[in-house]
């Protein structure tokens, strides 16, 4: 059993080409079963298989894929890679922003305004 590296690299395709930035399915016998595995564009893949199946191939040969096969040694540094960033979590950071107190016990100011009477107004217009 081979392990191996998949890598889809559909987004480094042309605007124009058809499969840019697809997701590309990889079919593959797992015993007895037809088992299929969808690969985002430039994500990282590992499948472990007795040999490189023919829809790979295809891929590769497309330039849809690259395809590297990783030894059981590179394979375990990953595996252990992966499970210290796991533990390595943070927490999110809490920011208290200002609150704006209100205080209800002030009287609100009312603006009043003045009118002129209509008798004064005429006579300062004639």
């Amino acid at each position: 059993m081979s392990t191996y590296k998949i890598i889809n690299i559909t987004n480094q395709l042309g605007k124009r080409n058809a499969n840019f930035n697809s997701v590309l399915k990889i079919d593959y016998v797992d015993g007895m079963e037809v088992k299929s595995l969808f690969v985002k564009p430039n994500e990282t893949t590992y499948l472990t298989v007795s040999s490189l199946p023919l829809s790979l191939h295809r891929m590769r040969i497309k330039s849809w894929v690259t395809v590297d096969e990783i030894s059981k040694k590179e394979l375990k540094k990953l595996i252990a890679n992966e499970k210290r960033k796991q533990k390595k979590v943070t927490k999110p950071v809490k920011i208290n922003k200002p609150v704006k107190k209100v205080k209800i016990d002030e009287p609100v100011k009312t603006v009043k305004t003045t009118r002129k009477k209509k008798n004064q107004s005429q006579k300062t217009d004639s």
